[in-house]
């Protein structure tokens, strides 16, 4: 996603659920302060988005409803924090509440330095909302981000990927409404062309995601229904169920459980007829693309938007505010309204094999908040933390502008928050239960050398240098190859003896 790309990659989120519900409840009202008081140091990161004035404004909110405490809102340069973060668990000295991202809690739990928020989830959030604390975020998003069976991170925004479109264009091309399935999405693009106008703007290269995001999460569709011939070393009694969410819940896939699969053909692109076809779909868009799509750079993709030089832009919440910005400062007869719409989906149309659905949205969890262990206000951190997680508190943060000059582009993780008229809504409910098989925002790539030798293979297959027959054999052979480097760094991990029954 241009320059977002490869920290989104790194969040490693799962596909995930997010209600827009109204909200309901009681007020927020005054909560009883018991023995709340003091100092307490809330630490958050400088990013795409900054909460800073949010956060502030929300401090001044419920110091107004208790009298004894004082609350510091501190801000850290994003690059470096984690490692930052760490020293300071390590030595003690981390803020009583901190913003995270999922990668950042990892082992925390295990190594006792987060504070286990599960009994606090079980119970009522007094700031409002109905049901337990853990009923008031999206379904899903608590379990996503646990770490040795500990709740070490509450959900705070989602991230969303997806189809932003020029509404203007679409109308002029005659397109009344946005292509929800993979041939409706070639039927608009034809359309597009046959008005005079260029449907996508893309670069065939590391820094713009567009093409290998729509190839994921086809690939993610397209092997679903061999979930249970993938996902061998599963709790007692498991069976996957792609209409329930709960099927999933508690599973992964392990190195040795990928290196077994790719082993037996399930998803080696040289033999996986599911792999063959995502990539014959993709290249149905190639007449829709710029002609320069291998030499073009990531960095224009969203200024040909922006400009008109193309209708749509394969983007995500964390890049639509500035679009609008950039939008709102043209002449205003260059002006145009965006809209916002999932992934078109492949359907058994394209795929017969395609038996557990369709394609989910790419979203899931951004950020989040933990608790220090060793803080000494954790009843107060906690307090805190339901206030703002609280529909009501959490729709003014969500309308506020922040230091960048506008509203917050993720959409909350909270269920119930009343989003501002200027809001671009977008769906992130994941309508299928999936086990990731790939990266949250990557390729299908299993490492690192493996994502750049993808990168390179792409553009080979794109350019018309390699066939799909070679592209294939190129990708199998990278797959591999990362799968069994996988194998040994997870050495203690992997079940050898589990691989020799397998494969004999």
């Amino acid at each position: 996603m241009r320059g977002y790309t490869r920290r989104l990659a790194a969040a490693g989120v799962a596909a995930s659920l997010f209600i827009l519900t109204a909200a309901c409840g009681s007020d927020d009202g005054d909560k009883a302060a018991g023995n709340l008081s003091g100092d307490l140091r809330v630490l958050a990161f400088d990013g795409t988005s900054n909460w800073k004035a949010q956060l502030e404004a929300a401090a001044k909110d419920y110091e107004a409803k208790h009298a004894g405490v004082d609350i510091k809102i501190e801000m850290a340069p994003y690059d470096g924090y984690k490692d930052a973060l760490e020293t300071r668990l390590v030595s003690r000295t981390a803020a009583d509440l901190v913003l995270v991202e999922p990668p950042m809690v990892q082992g925390l739990g295990g190594r006792g330095l987060a504070t286990d928020l599960t009994g606090a989830l079980g119970k009522a959030n007094s700031y409002g909302g109905t049901g337990t604390w853990r009923d008031g975020f999206r379904p899903g998003s608590v379990e996503s981000t646990m770490d040795s069976g500990k709740a070490v991170m509450v959900p705070w925004s989602a991230v969303w990927v997806g189809l932003t479109y020029n509404k203007k264009a679409y109308e002029k091309a005659g397109i009344t409404t946005p292509p929800a399935t993979w041939q409706d999405w070639i039927a608009a693009n034809d359309k597009l062309k046959a008005s005079g106008q260029a449907p996508l703007y893309t670069a065939i290269k590391n820094d713009d995601a567009q093409t290998w995001w729509l190839l994921t999460t086809m690939l993610q569709a397209l092997y679903r229904p061999k979930s249970e011939q993938i996902n061998l070393r599963h709790a007692d009694g498991w069976k996957y169920d792609h209409a329930k969410a709960a099927s999933v819940a508690g599973e992964s896939y392990t190195p040795d459980e990928l290196y077994v699969a790719f082993r037996k053909g399930v998803i080696d692109p040289a033999k996986s007829a599911e792999y063959r076809r995502a990539v014959e779909l993709m290249l149905q868009l190639k007449p829709h693309l710029n002609p320069n799509a291998v030499a073009a750079k990531g960095a224009e993709v969203e200024d040909k938007f922006v400009s008109g030089a193309s209708v749509q832009d394969l983007t995500g919440t964390f890049a639509i505010p500035g679009i609008l910005t950039k939008i709102g400062g043209l002449a205003t007869d260059k002006q145009f309204e965006i809209g916002a719409t999932n992934f078109p989906s492949i359907t058994p149309t394209d795929f017969p094999g395609l038996t557990a659905g369709g394609t989910n949205p790419l979203a899931g969890t951004r950020n989040g908040w933990m608790i220090p262990a060793a803080t000494k206000q954790s009843a107060l951190a906690v307090d805190f933390l339901q206030f703002i997680t609280s529909p009501d508190q959490a729709s003014r943060m969500w309308a506020t502008k922040g230091d960048s000059g506008t509203t917050a582009g993720d959409p909350a993780e909270i269920v119930g928050v009343q989003y501002p008229a200027s809001f671009t809504k977008v769906d992130t409910t994941a309508k299928f239960a999936e086990i990731p098989l790939y990266g949250f925002g990557m390729p299908p790539t299993f490492d690192t050398k493996d994502f750049d030798e993808f990168i390179a293979q792409w553009q080979g297959l794109w350019s018309g240098k390699a066939s799909i027959d070679q592209f294939l054999s190129q990708r199998s052979k990278s797959n591999l190859d990362a799968l069994e480097r996988n194998l040994k760094v997870s050495a203690a991990q992997v079940d050898q003896g589990f691989i020799k029954r397998e494969l004999g």
